[in-house]
């Protein structure tokens, strides 16, 4: 279910609406706590875009938009991010709402591109190149101290590239947080979505010991004690032995 601002609005556009007369609506992507997710197409060139839409509260009317659009400038040259491209307005029943549009989605949500695996699951191979994949782009975030924040399955965005993937995460929290504890809290997340959709031990009967110790290490004292930041569980998986 769609979350709501607090002034209760929900936008829910509609394939094909215009929105700033510059914009047509392809489909929603997701909705957050802060707004909603939609894949657009931009009506001058054709060439489709992605925007998130942001809910009203007691900051200013755009706020967060200006946030989000200066944290993912800061982390351009991060690749496992969406490359900024502008902050816009509409009139949503009158009320001017900001929205900050990046480049296309391409690729599935987590969840669903697991399920559309043979067996609706991942190879352990498959699925700790996958996870690598994830870990050295947060490595790139953390390297700056920065942090993405809002660590979840349907944040990651999945397509293969050759013998390996490529991935994007969507939906940064603008929460302003302590900085050493939100990393944490993105590699034991990661951690966690790793062993429980990506390979759940129960698909893995003989796997090798360095995966042994992520699921054993699910709590979060653990997680962060054994990999202090996402660069930690990049080199655990590069080095990590197989017998």
């Amino acid at each position: 279910m769609s979350a709501v601002s607090k002034t209760g609005t929900r936008y829910d556009f509609a394939p094909g609406k215009i929105l700033a007369r510059k914009y047509e609506v392809h489909s929603h992507v997701t909705s957050t706590n802060d707004g909603e997710l939609y894949r657009l197409t931009e009506k001058a060139t054709g060439i489709e875009r992605t925007a998130k839409f942001f809910y009203q509260d007691h900051l200013s009317k755009n706020a967060k938009a200006t946030i989000y659009a200066q944290k993912l400038h800061k982390l351009r040259n991060c690749k496992i991010l969406m490359h900024y491209r502008t902050q816009e307005t509409v009139q949503v029943a009158g009320i001017p709402v900001s929205f900050v549009v990046w480049d296309q989605i391409s690729g599935t949500q987590l969840e669903d591109f697991v399920a559309q695996q043979k067996n609706g699951r991942l190879s352990l191979f498959e699925a700790l190149h996958l996870l690598h994949a994830v870990a050295s782009g947060l490595d790139a975030i953390h390297s700056m101290q920065e942090y993405h924040g809002n660590m979840a399955a349907e944040n990651i965005i999945v397509s293969r590239k050759g013998i390996g993937f490529q991935v994007k995460l969507i939906n940064m929290s603008l929460e302003d947080r302590p900085v050493n504890r939100s990393i944490f809290e993105d590699v034991v997340n990661l951690v966690k979505i790793f062993a429980n959709v990506v390979m759940p031990p129960r698909h893995s009967a003989k796997i090798p010991d360095g995966v042994k110790l992520l699921y054993s290490n699910l709590k979060t004292a653990r997680v962060s004690e054994r990999f202090e930041n996402a660069g930690a569980l990049k080199k655990h998986l590069e080095t990590m032995l197989w017998s």
